[in-house]
């Protein structure tokens, strides 16, 4: 189980709506998964272990790819997409 981190590209319209304003998104994630979630710019960098990471990284392409579309991202939709 690598615990290495692992950076997920987005666009410039994905990278805010993951985050969240004040990283809320970010914190959600990390809670759900136990992952660490960084925000350097250009996309978010994912560390735990490779489990943990992969469910992660799936959720913020799912956000991202909503994002992409224009569709604005609530908190709702975090919650919805980790618990799918």
């Amino acid at each position: 189980m690598s615990k290495a981190p692992e950076f997920v590209p987005l666009s410039d319209a994905a990278a805010r709506p993951v985050a969240g304003a004040h990283s809320r998104h970010a914190a959600l994630i990390e809670d759900a998964f136990g992952v660490l979630v960084e925000t350097p710019g250009g996309g978010v960098s994912l560390t735990g272990d490779s489990k943990a990471r992969g469910d992660a990284k799936k959720v913020v392409q799912a956000i991202a790819a909503r994002a992409d579309q224009g569709l604005e991202i609530r908190e709702a939709d975090i919650r919805v997409a980790i618990g799918a």
